[in-house]
């Protein structure tokens, strides 16, 4: 069985975000493969060590993403399509993302798609849905747990806010994966070995272009939320607590 993983590197999520001229400033800042691409990722090696065949991870990304993709061979993937993004174009319109990776996706055999439900930094969770409609794939957003009951023919459990669905498709078809349809993986020594010698397949973003395709989307600010009050400490006997904290909900947040 043939996958593809979408991947994207985001700042890790232990990093300190300052702003630097209304942007995020990049100085010094440590990046990853998205956490919910990772999910992706060690779903379908898993489904490459049951079923055989290949995983190969596309990416749309600035120079600089090496490090995440050589990450993703350590662990078992076995291809790469690396799409280079001009320096001006902006990773936050899903749009011209999924239409850039669609485009690099259509010269790929593929059986399933993998991707992450959203990513940590801008949390659009679209791009992966944008990706299976202009390939005219299905799509089933949310998985937590995938059966394949039978060659190409998938059960996907989707989450849905405290409940579980349940959705049956035939390849190709593309999945977005949710925390807890897996554990990634550790890479092992040899993998990372292994991984240093592997050849990244580079195309650049305006040889996958479309004509008159164009980002839609542009960010007019970023800033960070205000700052909050420090928390209201009470002190006394349960009986004086309770009576002091029933006094404020009352007569200072007005809540009563």
């Amino acid at each position: 069985m043939d996958i593809i993983v979408l991947l994207k590197r985001t700042i890790d999520a232990e990093e300190r975000v300052e702003l630097d001229n209304n942007k995020i400033s990049m100085d010094n800042v440590e990046f990853n493969i998205n956490p919910y691409d990772e999910f992706a990722l060690e779903e379908a090696i898993r489904i490459k060590e049951k079923f055989g065949g290949s995983v190969t991870v596309v990416t749309a990304s600035s120079e600089g993403f090496e490090k995440e993709i050589r990450t993703a061979f350590a662990m078992g993937a076995d291809d790469c399509l690396f799409i280079v993004l001009n320096n001006n174009t902006p990773d936050n319109d899903p749009h011209y993302l999924g239409a850039i990776l669609a485009e690099g996706i259509k010269g790929k055999n593929f059986d399933l798609i993998i991707s992450g439900q959203t990513s940590i930094d801008n949390n659009n969770a679209t791009t992966p849905t944008i990706v299976a409609q202009l390939l005219n794939i299905p799509c089933i957003t949310n998985v937590i747990k995938i059966e394949i009951e039978e060659e190409h023919k998938f059960l996907c459990h989707r989450d849905v806010e405290g409940d579980i669905e349940k959705l049956e498709s035939q390849s190709p078809l593309l999945i977005t994966a949710q925390q807890g349809l897996c554990e990634p993986r550790y890479p092992t020594l040899s993998g990372i070995m292994k991984a240093k010698k592997k050849k990244i397949e580079k195309v650049l973003e305006d040889e996958l272009a479309q004509s008159g395709l164009a980002a839609s989307v542009k960010t007019t600010g970023i800033y960070l939320p205000p700052s909050k009050n420090g928390g209201k400490t009470v002190s006394g006997t349960p009986e004086e607590q309770a009576t002091e904290i029933f006094s404020y909900i009352k007569n200072d947040a007005k809540l009563m």
